[in-house]
This record gives structure tokens, sequence and C-alpha cells, in this order.
């Protein structure tokens, strides 16, 4: 038996969830089932076992009491921002009224809910599970519950599918500080603006058609970070992030700004546009005036250069300049 799965609440959901963003034929479909629940049984009535037009709603599964306890959920694919829900038709053949009960789910993005506690003895009841995903990829979904005191397992894969795409993994600074950043849609979907983590980056130049949504990332003028994070948002819902690396041609910048010398050797990063430094033999160092031509070690750890050199001060802190091939940056030393 699977390892037991904590309680979902127990609360019924009187609004059907948000459909704006879902494309037309599958939102049709859905309109079409919301309609016919509604329109031929109110929330808390029974379905005699004879309906023959019931079982076209059963669209995930069907769980019959005398039938087995592990079921297959037959779960359509969406796309980010779109809850999944489905119904779960219950028959209940026992010979006597059976209720519904310890009902528990794989995740807290999952609940499933009945329309009513207990069935009686040749009718049929409806279980409503949605699915709110939280990232693209595929999920293992389950559920466990007791109908007439025997328990059902009712599981199966939910695949979500991002609404966007970048055309560009990397984004480039020009010599303005400006950065290009396309986002291919995959399936229609309003987007009124971007947001940018982290927030010191900013959007201008946004716009948006019925394929692309384009804008121009600005620079951090205070750091030169290494990635980010742009959400596309309609109104105030916001769909998932896309990250991106991000270039800054010829701009080098060293972490940390202070080094702590010990042995006469100094080791510190750098990060940019660190790729035409890989191979450096020497550096530069300029000091109160005085500059030193010394031999220095670098190795390049995917976007990062470490540099370590043998310092020529004695005791003391230093504000120095180094210069590695074409790139200068300061650094503040504190020889012990």
């Amino acid at each position: 038996m699977p390892p037991p799965i904590r309680h979902t609440p127990y609360a019924i959901r009187h609004t059907p969830y948000a459909i704006r963003h879902t494309p037309y034929a599958i939102r049709h479909t859905l309109v079409v089932l919301l309609v016919a629940v509604t329109a031929t049984w109110s929330l808390g009535q029974e379905i005699p076992l004879q309906k023959p037009d019931v079982d076209r709603l059963a669209k995930l599964a069907v769980v019959t009491f005398t039938g087995p306890k592990s079921i297959k959920l037959s779960i359509p694919g969406g796309f980010m921002g779109d809850p999944i829900e489905g119904r779960i038709l219950l028959v209940n053949d026992s010979g006597t009224t059976a209720s519904i009960s310890e009902i528990k789910t794989s995740c807290g993005c999952t609940s499933a809910i009945p329309i009513e506690r207990s069935v009686s003895d040749g009718k049929r009841n409806l279980l409503l599970l949605t699915y709110e995903p939280k990232a693209p990829g595929t999920q293992k979904i389950e559920a466990h519950f007791e109908f007439g005191g025997k328990e059902f397992w009712l599981h199966g894969v939910a695949e979500t599918r991002p609404r966007f795409q970048a055309t560009k993994s990397a984004l480039e600074f020009d010599e303005n500080g400006r950065a290009v950043i396309e986002l291919r849609k995959l399936v229609p979907t309003p987007v009124d603006r971007l947001v940018v983590l982290p927030s010191t980056f900013s959007i201008e130049s946004f716009e948006e058609s019925a394929d692309f949504v384009r804008g121009k990332l600005v620079r951090d003028p205070q750091r030169n970070w290494t990635d980010v994070n742009v959400i596309p948002v309609f109104k105030t819902d916001e769909h998932s992030s896309l990250g991106f690396e991000l270039r800054y041609p010829g701009v080098v910048e060293v972490v940390p700004r202070r080094v702590i010398v010990s042995d006469e050797e100094a080791t510190f990063y750098l990060r940019g546009d660190v790729l035409p430094l890989d191979g450096a033999k020497e550096l530069t160092l300029t000091e109160n005036h005085m500059e030193y031509v010394l031999p220095c070690d670098v190795g390049l750890n995917g976007t990062v250069l470490r540099v370590s050199f043998k310092t020529p001060f004695a005791a003391g802190d230093y504000s120095a300049t180094i210069k590695i091939k074409d790139s200068t940056f300061p650094l503040l030393l504190t020889v012990r």
C-alpha cells in the first residue's frame, strides 16, 4: 500500500476555476461540462444508476464500490496558470448507503472534494479533484479515500506546459546598459507587464503582440548580477518565471573587493566577461603611484575566474588597482 499522505482540508468550492487563459477548444468543453452538471443535478442531489449520460461527466475515472481499489486517473495536460479540474464518478452498488471519508491527497496543490458525504445504494455522485501546478513539468497526482469503509487509491500523472519560451537563454548588455528580452508565446496569453527579480533591475520599451512579448532590461548600476528572473504578469496573475544568464561584454567585477592576505598570497575572483582573461600569466598592481608587475595563477570555473598572486607588501591596509590584460579594477588588500 502506498505511504500515508497528509489530509486535505474539506471545503467545497462553489466557484468554477478560471478559464480565461485556456485555449478555446478546452475552454468550450469545460463550459459544456459545467452547464451540464448544474442544469441536471444540484450539488447535493444523488445520481440514479440508470442515468445513461452521466458517464461522460467522469473525465478522470469511475470508482465502483465492488470494483478495484486502485484506479488510474486520465489527467488531461494543461498550461501554467490553469488549474486542472476533473470529476470522478462514484458508483454505490454495495447494497447499503456508503459514506465518503478519510480523504488524503499527495500534495497541497491537489484537493479532492465530494459533492455529498454519503451516497445511497443504487445511486451515484461525484468527487471533484483539482490540481494547481506550481511549475511546468510532470507531477504524480494521488488521492486516497474511504468509500463505504473500503479504501480506494486514485493515481495518475499531470503534465503542465509553460506558456512562454525565451528566444535566448543569455542576455547581453550593450554599451548603454540595455539587454533585449524576447519571450515567445506557446499559447495565447495576454501580458500587461514584465516583473524582474532582483528588483534593482527595471524594464523599459515593453511591447506585446499575438506571438511575442518584448522589453529592454535595464542594467543594475550597483552590481553585475550573473542571472535574473523575468515574470510575465497579466493584471494580478503572475505566470511562471523564466531565468536568464547575464553577460557584460568587456566588464569585469572583482569578488570580494577586500582580500585578506596571509603568507604573502592573495586570492580573489573575477566574474563578468572573464573568458579573455583566462590563461593570464602576470598582472600589474598599482599602489600609491608605485607599479608592480607580478606573476599570477588563474583558473576558470564556469563564468568565474580565480586569480592568485604573491603581494610585495608588509603588514597593513592597501588600496590598489589591478590590471590583467586589458581589464582594470580596484582591490583592497589587508596584509597580515
